[in-house]
């Protein structure tokens, strides 16, 4: 095996942190000359060190996009140059099941935009907490550091638990404000509300995070980010617009309900999340606004074209 360059650790590093990419989205990740990329991962895959597959149908085309993940070897790569910490197992950054794909790569998708904002916007810097991410801390009992849990009586009978999608904060560099964001991917296989008696609804997740504000819960944040947080916004993503309809029905019947922006997969993908793409408090007949507020960009850019 050739001596590896240090983007060719990051390459490495990157698909332990994503998990499972495409190659839209490494492209956008490492970009330049897109023959030389591809040529690097076709070698890194006959050495062992990154898996290939396919079946993900690519953006506007009808063939299937090829899926990267962080091979057997390229995990021991990493753990023998101290990247990764050596009890960690291979499970924490192999390639998940076809199950879940989908919606890792839709949170994928979510995150690389914010790579993309932070060229295409002055002074803004971001900061992303992965449930899976095998580079932050997590605690005693291996829960991710975004996992939350708490009890709602003294007698601790009844308690609160759930894991975000991410954590992420938006830092202008320049007014040192700090935004915190709690990001739900939604690919509609939950109910909506308890009628049928599951458990994780989406009103469920609404009242926790309700619970959560309530509370005071995401201030534990404040330490790790290093800044002062007067509150959150919770990102809804939808797989579609159906499903955007009926979920905002129901973030509207969920008062207070205005730290709740909703959007669906294919505004995010033609317009980019920083584009206003949003209906606050899932209010349908209102306005569009960008989560970035002042700092939204005149004639946004789309995704596609700063590829």
């Amino acid at each position: 095996m050739s001596e590896l360059t240090k983007q060719d650790c990051a390459l490495l590093v990157s698909l332990a942190e994503y998990r499972v990419m495409t190659i839209r989205q490494m492209e956008v990740l490492y970009p330049g000359n897109k023959r030389v990329l591809r040529r690097k991962l076709k070698n890194f895959a006959n050495q062992g060190l990154i898996q290939v597959g396919s079946g993900v149908f690519a953006k506007k085309r009808g063939r299937p996009e090829d899926i990267f993940s962080l091979g057997h070897d390229g995990f021991k790569l990493l753990k023998s140059k101290e990247i990764l910490i050596a009890d960690i197992p291979y499970e924490r950054v192999k390639a998940i099941t076809a199950h879940s794909l989908s919606h890792m790569l839709l949170i994928n998708d979510f995150r690389i935009q914010l790579v993309q904002a932070e060229k295409i916007v002055p002074n803004l810097s971001v900061i992303f907490l992965s449930p899976n991410s095998p580079f932050i801390p997590r605690f005693d009992d291996d829960r991710p550091i975004v996992y939350e849990r708490f009890a709602l009586d003294k007698e601790g009978k009844k308690w609160i638990n759930y894991t975000p999608d991410g954590v992420f904060v938006l830092r202008c560099t320049e007014s040192k404000k700090t935004l915190l964001f709690f990001l739900e991917v939604d690919m509609a296989t939950e109910s909506r509300t308890s009628g049928k008696g599951y458990k994780g609804n989406i009103e469920e997740k609404i009242t926790n995070y309700q619970l959560t504000y309530k509370l005071g819960r995401h201030r534990r944040y404040e330490a790790f980010f290093k800044c002062r947080l007067q509150g959150f916004r919770l990102l809804f993503l939808t797989n579609d617009f159906a499903r955007l309809s009926r979920l905002s029905k129901l973030i509207v019947q969920m008062p207070p309900s205005d730290f709740i922006n909703i959007t669906d997969q294919d505004s995010l993908l033609t317009k980019g999340l920083w584009a206003p793409i949003w209906y606050k408090g899932g209010r349908v007949e209102q306005q569009l606004v960008s989560i970035l507020g002042s700092k939204t960009p005149e004639n946004s850019p789309c995704p596609d074209e700063l590829l």
